[in-house]
């Protein structure tokens, strides 16, 4: 098995100790459903974040708590709509699009504690 196949294996299983409750939740896997970046789902956005965010704290050696970091990563984008809106006249998406990244930060952590132990 290669080196690099093994730390994602690792980290795999770290998310999932960490964040089995949040992987088991409806609400969470209806966001595989959501898209936020591109075509990625925000599901997948935020397991990417989780990933990543692990293997920079390892190659940083910075000293954190996996299951805040994991957790945090996970819920980060928790909440819960296709931010991209329906179809409706110009001004009101463009309005939409430029809330949705104010005020989608407090309706994650709203979301996230309403629905999991942090």
């Amino acid at each position: 098995m290669g080196k690099n196949k093994s730390r994602q294996e690792k980290i795999n299983k770290l998310l999932h100790f960490h964040g089995k409750d949040i992987f088991e939740s409806p609400r969470f896997r209806e966001s595989s459903k959501h898209i936020q970046h591109g075509k990625v789902s925000v599901m997948d956005h935020s397991i990417r974040v989780a990933k990543t965010a692990v293997l920079f704290s390892r190659g940083l050696k910075v000293k954190v708590s996996d299951r805040d970091l994991i957790r945090g990563a996970l819920l980060h984008d928790y909440f819960g709509y296709d931010w991209h809106g329906k179809k409706v006249g110009l001004n009101e998406i463009l309005h939409f699009y430029k809330m949705h990244g104010f005020t989608h930060p407090g309706t994650a952590l709203k979301n996230a504690e309403r629905d999991f132990k942090l």
